[in-house]
């Protein structure tokens, strides 16, 4: 009888052992070069990074970190030497994973990552992605090289290049999501960005991509906070196209709406200036030009503001940061928006725009009165009250 109760107390102990287990994730690291040095632990809120602790790796650069779920869906947990992230898990309860690598983490030769397939699946693409953003910001600081120079041949021609690696890395982001439809890997490929403000997923049509994420990965995880998540961006940008839609439908419109995101990120319409006279210009920061058009402009604008002249202007750039810093720069008072999309724009396809600048002189009744006059804005201006 009593060796019966031991076996059962000794069984109770190994259940409970395993019931403890089963509400945690064990996470082993090797960092060759982190020897006594600290190793930050952060976990993903959704938008932002937490600093969950602080471990001094011992002699041989050995890290363990045991993390506890209040729930079962799964975490983000991220690996950091200073500044730089060296690891990014996708942790479920049970998992025990194992890690080898170097302060370089992705950049270095020698990281290993097993005991989780998510995770492994997340490395893959962070490592193919870093290589992409590489070869992008490579062509970005060209850009920008060629912009400071105002040599537009070489900057245009650059811009193009960023258009088509933009182009390239959206169409393998589709691809890698609808392949992995039910993996949490899909998560921050949906939310990835190119060159630091520049969203993959930019258009507000790509929501229809976060809502089919939604729906694959709410069948197993309907209460994770990142796939609710998902479901706000979708609603979000769903509520900005019902609004696009809204102005569009207006009877009396007689020219293509555009809404686009101005330098504060706020969504601008160009159907709500309806009824005023309007000048719709398409621009880019990479022409000296076009850019002294804008103090003409600017002059002509204040002539006529409080008769009710509005302008709506539309910069074809990639390199949004590059275009606020102009806007702002150059004091441009009217409403400036840019996608960050280049010629690619929808805005651009809606004028049919084959090159910039581009002006159209909108009447007050919607009547589209002139294009292309950059010579004496002011004359055509004059007709369009």
């Amino acid at each position: 009888m009593k060796r019966l109760f031991n076996i059962l107390l000794v069984s109770c102990i190994a259940m409970a052992g395993v019931s403890c287990s089963s509400d945690t994730a064990l996470i082993d690291a090797g960092i060759a070069g982190a020897q006594d040095k600290d190793v930050v632990i952060k976990k993903l809120e959704v938008n932002r990074e937490i600093v969950l602790d602080t471990i001094r790796a011992d002699a041989k650069g050995n890290v363990s970190y045991r993390y506890s779920f209040s729930d079962r869906n799964p975490e983000f947990i991220y690996l950091y030497y200073g500044n730089r992230r060296l690891g990014s898990f996708i942790i479920m309860p049970g998992d025990r994973i194992s890690v080898k690598t170097d302060t370089l983490g992705y950049a270095g030769t020698s990281y290993m990552v097993k005991g989780s397939e998510e995770s492994v699946k997340l490395t893959e693409y962070e490592k193919e992605y870093a290589a992409v953003l590489s070869g992008f910001n490579s062509l970005a600081a060209e850009y920008a090289e060629a912009i400071e120079k105002n040599d537009g041949k070489t900057a245009e021609d650059l811009q193009y290049k960023l258009g088509a690696a933009y182009v390239k890395a959206k169409q393998n982001a589709i691809k890698y999501i609808f392949k992995n439809i039910r993996s949490f890997s899909s998560i921050p490929v949906i939310y990835g960005n190119i060159n630091g403000n520049l969203p993959v997923f930019a258009d507000a049509k790509d929501g229809l991509f976060f809502k089919r994420l939604y729906d694959s990965l709410s069948v197993e995880y309907p209460t994770s906070k990142y796939v609710v998540s998902l479901l706000s961006e979708y609603e979000r940008r769903q509520n900005i196209l019902n609004l696009s839609d809204r102005f569009s439908n207006i009877e009396t419109s007689s020219f293509p709406d555009i809404v686009l995101p101005d330098i504060n990120a706020e969504y601008k319409s160009l159907s709500s200036l309806e009824g005023k006279p309007i000048v719709l210009y398409f621009w880019t920061i990479t022409d000296v030009n076009q850019k002294m058009f804008n103090q003409k402009l600017k002059a002509v604008y204040e002539k006529y503001k409080d008769a009710g002249l509005q302008i709506y202007q539309v910069c074809l750039d990639m390199d949004k940061t590059a275009w606020a810093n102009t806007v702002r720069t150059q004091e441009l008072p009217w409403i400036n928006v840019c996608d960050g999309l280049g010629i690619s724009s929808p805005a651009a396809k809606s004028y049919n725009i084959g090159k910039v600048p581009s002006i159209f002189y909108i009447a007050a009744d919607g009547d589209i009165k002139a294009k292309d006059e950059f010579e004496n804005p002011e004359k055509i201006i004059k007709t369009l009250f």
